[in-house]
């Protein structure tokens, strides 16, 4: 089997994925969604991803892991494209090359699913400017959570920001007005930590439990929080939340973090995460969630 992998091209998780695949006979290549092409003209359209070693209709499998969200709906059309062109290419996340809902894959859109399904998330507000922050102070009082959308503060908790004030809000907006692509505020779930479920195949096969630093309230292990193993297996209703999540997203792979309120253990769903990192979630857990991935992609192969 022939794989390619579009983003995170020199991260742990695809130097792992290329390890396993190897392992199994696989072929992986790795390209970065910068590497898109698009040859548009009267006559003809070609979608041309550069640096690969084999031809596209060469290939078994292509995995989105990561693409830029700036890229994301020109990656939308390449796909559709090599979908129809080669029949026999399998394509992870498929709703990229399927669905109609794939040009309304944000940050909203996500929260709409979640509300008409019933599922439990915080109290959220979506705002583009300081008056829209102004706004939602008034409906979600202070501390609250305030989440920068841009391209480099998508992951690892970089743009997430803990204010107390307005003051504090406009200030962060201020310096992310020009890159972010919108900014929510959401409400402060007193906490001692989150659950990352890991799934593969709408499937969870790993979790961790993340426990934030002390003097820091996200609990992401890029902002030094200490993970411990989490066996989901003695929480179905978490695991079946988390589970429900991933196939109303329709993400095949994704991490999702589920915070329990300190006091009253209900849940809170905080993110479902496509192309998730797992370095930590192996190191915790010891589970060998790339193999898992690559069986995966061999099940839908065959």
């Amino acid at each position: 089997m022939n794989i390619l992998v579009v983003g995170g091209k020199n991260s742990y998780a695809v130097k792992r994925l290329q390890g396993e695949a190897e392992k199994r006979g696989h072929f992986l290549d790795a390209v970065s969604s910068k590497d898109l092409v698009l040859n548009l003209s009267p006559k003809k359209i070609s979608v041309k991803i550069l640096h690969k070693e084999l031809l596209m209709k060469d290939y078994d499998l292509l995995f989105t892991y990561t693409i830029n969200p700036r890229r994301k709906f020109d990656w939308i059309i390449a796909l559709r494209y090599l979908r129809q062109k080669y029949p026999h290419l399998k394509i992870v996340y498929e709703k990229y090359s399927k669905k109609k809902e794939a040009f309304f894959f944000t940050q909203v859109w996500d929260y709409y699913l979640q509300h008409k399904e019933g599922l439990p998330f915080p109290k959220s507000i979506v705002f583009y400017d300081t008056a829209g922050l102004k706004r939602a102070l008034h409906i979600i009082e202070p501390p609250a959570i305030l989440k920068v959308n841009a391209p480099k503060l998508a992951r690892q908790g970089k743009g997430v920001f803990l204010i107390n004030s307005f003051k504090e809000g406009k200030k962060i907006i201020k310096e992310y007005q020009a890159t972010a692509n919108r900014f929510v505020l959401r409400e402060f779930i007193p906490n001692e930590g989150d659950i990352r479920f890991f799934t593969v195949g709408y499937k969870v096969i790993a979790s961790m439990r993340r426990i934030p630093k002390e003097g820091e309230f996200r609990s992401n292990l890029a902002q030094g929080g200490k993970a411990l193993s989490f066996d989901f297996h003695k929480h179905p209703k978490l695991t079946k939340l988390a589970e429900t999540a991933v196939r109303l997203l329709k993400l095949e792979i994704a991490g999702v973090d589920i915070m329990l309120h300190k006091e009253t253990k209900r849940p809170y769903i905080l993110e479902i995460n496509p192309g998730p990192q797992f370095a930590g979630l192996e190191k915790a857990t010891g589970i060998n969630v790339a193999e898992a991935i690559i069986r995966y992609f061999e099940s839908l192969v065959k």
